[in-house]
């Protein structure tokens, strides 16, 4: 008996189900026999899934690529998608097979489907926590170069944690110093960063990071990075010192430690101006 006429040729007009939403693979169909079969343990061998391409022809699905088909166009795929795999067999004899992870946070990044519902900066949700962006652990604890070390504005300057920067401290604009963003994090839709006072010197300028010399600060209230505080002319504008940081203050009736960081991010210069 010929297998019924094809029925699921609605649904291939749907817009998730063209050809271009299943990149690298060429199709719906070509991805979801490949997934049976594309991984170190898989559950199907080749002959089960011959089966599986029998069973969907029978239901009516036409055009099916062959698993020789799809076998060949996986190193394709691996070539641009794929992460290493590696297995190792541990003292017990037991086999274990791991990926690398860095280049599947490379290839989420890099997926604009799953790249907007990626969360990089940790949140102030008040008493609420509901997702682990929200835990008070990866906003106070976390290193700011690691949790998120820069934001960039509405203009697009980028601020890097512990640069020295110029900001608004009040709302109606009168107030302008220079502080040094510690960390960035999100508060309601806007991107905030818990930052330290600087005193100028003659020379540059001091952290004051002792418990009281820290305030909170919306990246709108931003006006000038290290970029600008490095201009001469910025510096004679706003009678600034020199863009050097010459130490900093932990506790009062202290003198000043040495501040051993370069005045410019690391991440900066790696950036490149790239987010």
């Amino acid at each position: 008996m010929p297998p019924p006429e094809h029925s699921d040729a609605a649904s291939d007009a749907g817009e998730f189900l063209r050809a271009a939403d299943w990149w690298p693979w060429r199709n719906r169909k070509e991805f979801l026999l490949d997934v049976l079969g594309a991984f170190p343990r898989a559950v199907f061998s080749e002959k089960e899934m011959e089966i599986a391409r029998w069973f969907a022809h029978q239901l009516g699905v036409s055009q099916l690529p062959s698993v020789k088909q799809v076998k060949d166009h996986r190193s394709e795929i691996l070539n641009v998608a794929g992460s290493p795999l590696t297995t190792t067999e541990s003292q017990h004899g037991n086999l274990y097979t791991y990926t690398d992870l860095h280049q599947i946070l490379r290839h989420e990044f890099a997926n604009p489907i799953v790249r907007k519902s990626l969360e990089t900066y940790p949140e102030d949700n008040g008493c609420k926590l509901q997702q682990a962006s929200q835990a008070a652990r990866w906003r106070h604890e976390v290193d700011g170069n690691l949790a998120a070390p820069m934001a960039r504005d509405a203009n697009g300057k980028d601020y890097f944690v512990e640069e020295p920067c110029m900001a608004q401290l009040d709302d109606t604009g009168e107030v302008v110093a220079p502080v040094m963003p510690i960390s960035w994090f999100r508060r309601g839709s806007d991107l905030w960063a818990h930052s330290h006072y600087l005193r100028c010197t003659p020379q540059g300028y001091v952290v004051d990071r002792r418990p009281h010399g820290s305030v909170d600060i919306p990246l709108s209230n931003f006006l000038l990075n290290v970029n600008d505080l490095q201009s001469t002319v910025i510096q004679d504008e706003y009678g600034l010192p020199p863009a050097k940081i010459e130490g900093v203050i932990d506790a009062d009736e202290v003198s000043p430690s040495p501040w051993t960081k370069p005045v410019v991010n690391p991440w900066r210069t790696k950036a490149r101006g790239k987010r």
